[in-house]
């Protein structure tokens, strides 16, 4: 026997009556449908938030149809449209809201937004430069105009507009653009300011601590990079995030860390998506830096049609992708030399290559020009690799005849042709 009035209880159920219809109607709000431009307007803006952009396209049109003056749900549904890939509707959206009011630069900016998406960066531009007109601070403006510019290899364009975002108050977002673009621009130091202002700010973003590795990368403060890589790593949300292993792995080849580069890039490796033959590709770079040929060769077989489609055709990895393609058959020597001979100041790869090659005439009982190569690999190459080591250990072995090949008396071949680019006349 419940110790409840029977009155109150009938007072609690009237009390909670109309709360349990309003839930139950909640629930089913899909089902409701609304008679006003403003219902339809704000049912849009729930699906908007949900990012059901088709739903929400829907009921913003609804809305228009009842209310062609609802600026509000015409812009709503322009970024629909865009996130939608429909972006001629986003464009005849936003053009209608600049046509009705001239000042309205957050229609500027999307129509902006959608011109990128077809192509047309020079009305971009123009519809940026009036919204900013009517609103110098509109700082998503500046960002969408240095992008462009970055997109367009004009980094000085890119660095002026990323600093207009800042100078009007922009964010982490506003600061790390700048920094990408002073790095390419080689302003390592700027770029590290930037980055030490966002991490002081949100300690735990990772991609300020990324980007600051690069920096570090960029002024050979190899030590600091790999700890900022490290840091980043701890705090990213994607833990086994394959180009935070390929950017630690590069990093340290720099520093002669091959065994521990090989296992960052072999993680990399690891990860399926389209990324995956150049991650492979720096794989193999390391591994044949290790000395580690058959390894390599073993990489590149598992990993089949990807990496033979990748290869040599990302500027990424022009010189180390033609070595791949060597391994795969499907570059010549001469394409090989070709690179060595373009970037004859890369040690490491011009070490490898030539002990790659040295490696594949030996196999074909080409011995006087397995020699040079072998020569050409520890003499251009450096102690620190251990590919530079077995080139000279197998260079003398040959020389001793101890695989087959007769003792030499003569001096080690002089290299020729020479491997350094011709002399341009005066």
């Amino acid at each position: 026997m419940s110790s409840f009035p029977r009155a109150g209880r009938a007072r609690l159920l009237l009390f909670l009556l109309p709360a349990t219809l309003y839930f139950l109607s909640a629930l089913h709000a899909e089902e409701v449908i609304p008679g006003t431009a403003r219902d339809f307007y704000l049912r849009g803006c729930r699906f908007f938030e949900q990012g059901d952009y088709r739903k929400a396209a829907d009921e913003f049109s609804n809305a228009i149809s009842l209310d062609p003056s609802m600026d509000d749900a015409r812009l709503k549904r322009g970024i629909c449209r865009l996130n939608l890939d429909e972006f001629v509707g986003a464009m005849d959206d936003f053009t209608t809201l600049v046509k009705k009011d001239p000042r309205n630069f957050r229609a500027y900016y999307w129509r902006a937004v959608a011109r990128r998406k077809l192509g047309e960066v020079k009305g971009a531009f123009v519809d940026l430069d009036a919204a900013l007109k009517v609103n110098p601070a509109y700082i998503p403006a500046w960002e969408l105009k240095g992008d462009i510019c970055f997109d367009k290899g004009d980094y000085q364009g890119a660095l002026t507009a990323y600093g207009e975002a800042v100078k009007w108050g922009g964010g982490a977002d506003s600061r790390l653009k700048r920094a990408r673009a002073e790095l390419r621009l080689g302003m390592a130091k700027a770029a590290i300011a930037d980055c030490d202002a966002v991490i002081k700010a949100l300690p735990s973003l990772c991609d300020a601590f990324y980007l600051r590795g690069d920096a570090h990368k960029l002024m050979g403060n190899y030590d600091q990079a790999e700890r900022d890589y490290t840091s980043g790593m701890e705090k990213d949300a994607w833990r086994d995030n394959p180009h935070a292993f390929l950017k630690r792995g590069l990093v340290r080849i720099l520093m002669r860390k091959f065994s521990a580069a090989v296992a960052d890039l072999r993680t990399a490796a690891a990860a399926p998506g389209p990324f995956r033959p150049r991650y492979v590709v720096h794989l193999c770079c390391a591994l044949l830096l290790s000395g580690r040929e058959r390894d390599a060769r073993k990489t590149i077989a598992s990993a089949g049609k990807d990496i033979a489609a990748a290869v040599g055709k990302e500027n990424y990895d022009s010189k180390w992708g033609v070595l791949v393609g060597y391994l795969l058959d499907e570059r010549g020597e001469k394409d090989l030399i070709d690179a060595v001979i373009a970037d004859i100041d890369d040690a490491a790869f011009a070490s490898v290559a030539y002990y790659t090659v040295g490696g594949r005439k030996l196999a074909v009982g080409q011995k006087d020009r397995a020699l040079d190569c072998l020569f050409r690999s520890f003499d251009l190459g450096s102690p620190e690799f251990p590919v530079s080591l077995q080139a000279k250990k197998l260079y003398d072995e040959l020389q001793a005849g101890r695989m087959g090949c007769p003792p030499k008396e003569a001096a080690p071949p002089a290299p020729s042709p020479s491997p350094s680019p011709t002399p341009k006349e005066e």
